[in-house]
């Protein structure tokens, strides 16, 4: 288990993960990202053919948080919002199943030379 590595979280790392859990499938219309890219989506060229899936989750997410009865971010700081932004969308990316062998690789390499 990875919790003695909470430590290091800040407050703006756990809304982070918070936020990129309950948004990570957010919108998603049933479909593979290879099947949009195949079929020549609106999404897909969105998105360049590149994580389309979770590239839509992601705006989606930031999209309704920013909707004017529900934005829950305006009163932050404009930097810790950009902070927050940032990281929940790479977190969001990181569920591309497409990128998960070398995300796990990579987690595994930076915590076995004792990244932390």
């Amino acid at each position: 288990m990875l919790t003695k590595y909470l430590w290091c979280l800040t407050y703006a790392d756990e809304i982070c993960l918070v936020v990129g859990s309950l948004a990570h499938d957010l919108g998603h219309p049933g479909l593979t990202n290879q099947y949009l890219i195949n079929v020549r989506s609106a999404l897909a060229i969105t998105y360049n053919d590149i994580s389309v899936l979770e590239n839509y989750h992601a705006a989606c997410c930031f999209r309704t948080a920013a909707a004017a009865d529900a934005n829950v971010f305006a009163r932050l700081d404009p930097n810790i919002f950009r902070y927050i932004r940032q990281h929940t969308i790479g977190l969001i990316l990181a569920t591309d199943m497409k990128q998960h062998f070398d995300f796990i690789s990579h987690l595994r390499g930076f915590l076995w030379i004792g990244g932390f």
